[in-house]
């Protein structure tokens, strides 16, 4: 039972650490394409 109540914690944290990234990527998404096209080297 602690193993699995360990295991839930430890999904619950991934979840919470993952979510600020998923809502923060669609507002910056055009800059970071920006940001890639500007840097690429030509050759």
């Amino acid at each position: 039972m602690a193993m699995a109540m360990a295991m839930a914690m430890a999904m619950a944290m991934a979840t919470v650490g993952v979510l600020p990234i998923l809502i923060i990527y669609p507002f910056v998404q055009g800059n970071f394409v920006k940001g890639i096209t500007l840097g690429g080297v030509k050759g």
